[in-house]
């Protein structure tokens, strides 16, 4: 599923933001929802399915944390629902080279812009972590609220969190010129 915003396939916020004299709409809670229920009515998704897997790779591993129990909770009760996320878990970790969790503050920035008007679906999260919901975007943190299997799928080294979240360049496929603290 396309969620062409950059809100990670969640977000919502009803008034667009200037930025570079270009406005900028946030829909992803809306584009998601649009496109699980065409899937229902098509295809009987939330009516007749008997088995459900939800899955998703990278942005789409991250909305299929975000979605799992939504999917799950609209499924016949009959159905077998089962979470499979791949390269979704987007580390909550330091910068190796700041020491700050920059991604974090990144995800916080980024729901008090996107996140005004609805929460992350996960409702589980969201009431456990009250002050704190920039976590429930973090795999991390929400694969304790999914409420049905789950089977994450992640590489240990990632080749796209080692340079974007813990600021670490050296293993571009290979960890030869690594150092022992980067390793």
């Amino acid at each position: 599923m396309k969620y062409c915003d950059g809100t990670g396939h969640q977000g919502y916020k009803k008034d667009p933001i200037d930025y570079k004299a270009t406005k900028i709409y946030f829909r992803g809670h809306n584009a998601t929802m649009g496109q699980l229920n065409s899937i229902d009515k098509n295809f009987k998704l939330f009516s007749e399915a008997t088995e459900i897997v939800v899955t998703g790779q990278s942005a789409g591993g991250l909305a299929t944390f975000l979605w799992t129990n939504y999917i799950a909770k609209r499924a016949p009760k009959t159905a077998k629902v089962w979470s499979l996320p791949d390269s979704g878990i987007f580390l909550d970790q330091p910068s190796f080279k700041t020491k700050k969790n920059e991604y974090r503050q990144g995800f916080i920035n980024f729901m008090s812009i996107a996140n005004i008007e609805v929460d992350p679906p996960t409702e589980e999260c969201v009431k456990a972590n009250p002050n704190e919901k920039w976590k429930c975007l973090f795999g991390e943190y929400l694969h304790q609220y999914i409420t049905v299997p789950l089977f994450p799928i992640q590489s240990l080294y990632d080749e796209w969190a080692l340079p974007n979240i813990l600021d670490i360049s050296c293993g571009a496929g290979s960890f030869a010129n690594c150092t022992q603290a980067e390793i």
